[in-house]
């Protein structure tokens, strides 16, 4: 049998110059993936997603994950996110400190007085005017207020949970790493959006309900004092 194939026909119409490009990235994919071995580096997980990498976890109902580290930071009080990147060939989380730090002056334009980051990030050698905690266990010494300021680090597992789960971030629907990065801050922004419309709705339905009750308490406060309250 004889196959006779000739290129220039193909090069001279671009749908079918489109179609001999993936027929060749196709080819090289199954040869990648019919040679690698179990101790094989920079594997192929998804021939239609060669981007996809695998995580580990280190957890017993979940020891591995399959698709890219995604970076989230958020304020220590009301948890909005002021910043979130997806990070490609699976770095150190210590590594991608600085980055992420660099992100947050950007869109914010302050720069963080105080970082609160896990474990993970020990040993992340970032030099910038932030003080960096990595939270490992309560000092006795620590006053109340950085206790309390330790302890909302816990508050970040749900808003990434909320993230997965309400803002489509477990899964992404677009094309290479540049769909990575623009899943990771579009469900960023839809969360923020979701807050803000949280707020809008109640807001007027909690501030004169807190007025409300704040108004007894000031009264029998000033009659405890012997003041009088002031009549206009």
């Amino acid at each position: 049998m004889v196959i006779l194939i000739r290129p220039a026909e193909v090069i001279s119409r671009p749908s079918s110059t489109i179609s001999w490009r993936y027929l060749e990235n196709s080819s090289s994919d199954t040869e990648a993936t019919y040679c690698q071995t179990r101790s094989s580096k920079h594997k192929l997980y998804r021939v239609h997603a060669p981007e996809v990498e695998c995580i580990a976890k280190g957890k017993v109902h979940k020891r591995y994950e399959f698709g890219c580290k995604t970076s989230v930071a958020t304020t220590s009080k009301s948890n909005w996110i002021v910043g979130t990147q997806a990070l490609h060939c699976n770095p150190y989380d210590g590594h991608t400190l600085g980055g992420a730090i660099g992100q947050v002056e950007r869109l914010t334009g302050q720069t963080p007085n105080d970082v609160m980051v896990d474990q993970g990030y020990r040993g992340h050698g970032y030099a910038g005017l932030a003080i960096v905690r990595v939270v490992r266990t309560m000092a006795k010494r620590a006053t109340r207020a950085m206790k309390r300021m330790l302890r909302r680090l816990a508050a970040i597992e749900p808003t990434i949970g909320h993230l997965k789960s309400d803002n489509r971030l477990d899964r992404n629907y677009l094309t290479g790493r540049e769909g990575d990065k623009i899943n990771a801050v579009l469900s960023a922004a839809g969360y923020n959006l979701r807050n803000l419309l949280r707020w809008l709705v109640f807001a007027p339905i909690f501030w004169p309900t807190w007025w409300l009750n704040t108004l007894p308490t000031a009264e029998t406060g000033r009659r405890r004092s012997g003041q009088q309250p002031a009549i206009a």
